[in-house]
């Protein structure tokens, strides 16, 4: 099926962004400011910016290689949709819990996409397990069933996505029929497309690396979720990662895949220059967090209130908790200023977000190396 015979929305542009010079004297606020002084937030680099699905769909759609369609919703959350011949293959099914998103919509993505064709089959693929991005795969699932009921359905994911989908209450995705092991699997949807899977970890225990090679002219597409952000550092605690060690060992195998597109389940379609950039930031972040850790001095450590834990006359007198906050937000504190004035203005949310990374840093390198 042709782009011609369906109604495509581009993707929206980046919009105006505010210069360099403004950011970094934002950024000299934030680096040398006591901390009675608010500073701005720092603004997004143009790389950064981008806007949202207007009314009436709320959501993008964009054809990025032939049978293969990238969506996208407000809060940006994204999956892909694929159609070759009556093959219909779905790859998350984004239920945000924000508010920010209508997890109907992609029953509305997924008709522009068929444009009256009847599948007779549908695969659907859980990358992971979260429920942010697998959500609404029971909606997916019953709309399926109700359109075209001889259409067979198969649903792949692993053995922790199936697990929590069992244990769950929620019944907001059926349970996989299909269990992905640790050899990986391939789903083919025709002689020239296909989708690797394997599991390789590096956010939760269990992610999946969905893998699209390039066919002649058309490139390679690689689905890896909530790693990298492109244009952005990684939001919470480096996204949350359970294993920080294998998050940065995916992301070095990711580099030596053949691809032009990355679908992250976030920002925008990113490529290999938003992974390389997202690796050297986690690098240069566990320098900075050993810089911290080397750093730490009696004298420090009394500024920032730490003796308070040692003062009888102090409501903080022997309080555990206490001494351990202050040490890990001088660390933090430390790690963040080397992290600031090396990508203050390279990716947006630093700011915001850094300071977390630090923390998580640190705690890796105490703990784990």
């Amino acid at each position: 099926m042709g782009s011609e015979h369906i109604h495509i929305l581009p993707l929206t542009q980046a919009g105006d962004t505010r210069s360099e010079a403004k950011c970094l004297e934002v950024l000299d606020c934030i680096l040398n400011s006591d901390s009675s002084r608010e500073c701005p937030t720092l603004p997004l680099p143009a790389n950064s910016t981008i806007t949202f699905p207007m009314q009436p769909l709320f959501f993008d759609l964009k054809q990025i290689r032939r049978s293969v369609w990238f969506y996208r919703v407000p809060s940006t959350y994204s999956s892909l949709i694929i159609l070759k011949d009556r093959h219909l293959v779905l790859i998350d099914f984004l239920d945000v819990p924000n508010g920010l998103s209508n997890s109907s919509s992609v029953i509305s993505a997924i008709n522009m996409v068929l444009n009256g064709t009847i599948p007779d089959r549908v695969d659907m693929v859980y990358s992971h397990e979260h429920y942010d991005h697998i959500g609404a795969a029971t909606l997916v699932y019953n709309f399926i069933k109700d359109s075209f009921p001889k259409t067979l359905v198969h649903i792949w994911g692993t053995w922790e996505t199936f697990k929590l989908i069992r244990e769950s209450d929620s019944n907001r995705a059926p349970l996989p029929n299909i269990i992905v092991g640790r050899r990986g699997a391939v789903l083919k949807v025709s002689d020239s497309l296909r989708i690797e899977m394997k599991i390789v970890g590096g956010h939760t225990l269990a992610d999946m690396l969905l893998y699209i090679p390039p066919n002649n002219s058309e490139p390679g597409i690689v689905m890896y979720i909530d790693t990298v952000f492109p244009g952005y550092v990684p939001p919470f605690d480096l996204a949350m990662t359970e294993n920080i060690r294998r998050y940065i060992e995916v992301q070095k195998a990711l580099l030596h895949l053949d691809f032009g597109m990355l679908v992250s389940g976030h920002i925008r379609i990113g490529s290999k220059v938003d992974v390389q950039e997202n690796l050297m930031y986690t690098e240069d972040l566990l320098q900075a967090a050993q810089a911290s850790i080397n750093s730490l001095t009696p004298e420090g450590l009394g500024r920032a209130g730490f003796n308070k834990a040692l003062n009888p006359r102090a409501n903080e007198f022997g309080n555990v908790w206490f001494s351990f906050d202050v040490l890990r937000k001088v660390q933090s504190e430390f790690c963040f200023k080397i992290m600031a004035r090396k990508w203050g203005c390279r990716l947006g949310g630093l700011d915001i977000m850094t300071r977390g990374h630090c923390f998580a840093a640190v705690n890796y390198i105490t703990l784990e190396t």
